[in-house]
């Protein structure tokens, strides 16, 4: 999970881009509620996409309009006037998903719903890259309530250095363990836990990092067997770990899911001397 910087488009022209291809029919009332819709923008920055206490008065734009904006976002679609905002959009991830930082960006998600805030289909902040998988997990789940919101791509500052994602890694009998959390623990704002232990639970972020984590530990159990042939000492086998886990925070911060994975790895005395033979 990580924060990116704020769509650099033109609201107000891709605004006009929507009242210009509109139907004839609506085209006069969408441009006569243009200062409206300009001014639900920029209460949307002001309230960073959502305040629960201040929920979105949009009812002086007519309801005919508000569908007009919510039908314009078929604009963004390849070929189309706005294809320039999903390119946009979608380049700003480092080709990675935001939220899961496990697959491909390769939709755009609407933290508002266009289905119940249509006014803002087609408003850059308001479209964040995400995966399909994260994207169908979501749906139009979210409301206006702290506990049941999800981390806004853009307006929530998470920590890049401060780590709030824990890895645990146990090493069994017969097998090795993995688990992700977050950590309480660290100084943040509780709404934002609240809701990045909803979006943990919703995207089912913590099983597919289980996943992914098996073929990092088997990479890991790879080279630690390579140093303890070359007669590395355990001390050594966990000072490696530890740099991959410090290359990792240095590239993708210290809330990658292999960046916590990797620490729990350095920190656990069983995998690194010799528990590491269960995953070969």
């Amino acid at each position: 999970m990580r924060t990116l910087p704020t769509p650099g488009r033109d609201a107000e022209a891709d605004l006009q881009t929507c009242i210009d291809n509109s139907l004839p029919t609506i085209r006069p009332q969408f441009t006569g509620a243009r200062p409206g819709i300009l001014a639900a923008f920029d209460a949307y920055l002001q309230h960073r996409g959502w305040d629960p206490n201040t929920p979105y008065d949009v009812s002086d734009i007519p309801a005919a309009v508000r569908d007009a904006a919510r039908l314009s976002y078929p604009l963004t679609y390849k070929g189309r006037p706005l294809a320039g905002l999903r390119k946009d959009i979608l380049g700003m991830a480092d080709g990675i998903c935001p939220y899961c930082r496990l697959e491909t960006a390769t939709t755009l998600d609407h933290f508002l719903p266009k289905s119940t805030n249509g006014v803002f289909a087609c408003y850059a902040p308001n479209l964040a890259p995400m995966c399909r998988v994260c994207n169908t997990h979501k749906g139009t789940k979210g409301s206006a309530v702290a506990q049941q919101f999800f981390t806004h791509a853009y307006l929530d500052d998470l920590p890049w250095d401060v780590p709030f994602l824990i890895a645990q890694v146990a090493v069994g009998a017969k097998h090795i363990a993995t688990n992700f959390i977050i950590d309480f623990s660290v100084a943040l704002d509780d709404s934002l836990y609240q809701r990045l232990v909803y979006q943990m639970s919703i995207f089912r972020l913590a099983p597919r990092y289980q996943l992914a984590a098996v073929d990092v530990i088997f990479e890991q159990a790879e080279k630690l067997r390579d140093m303890e042939r070359d007669e590395c000492t355990a001390e050594a086998r966990q000072l490696s770990i530890e740099g991959d886990s410090a290359s990792e925070q240095r590239t993708f911060g210290a809330n990658h899911w292999k960046t916590a994975l990797l620490k729990a790895l350095a920190s656990n005395a069983d995998f690194f001397d010799q528990g590491y033979k269960k995953a070969l």
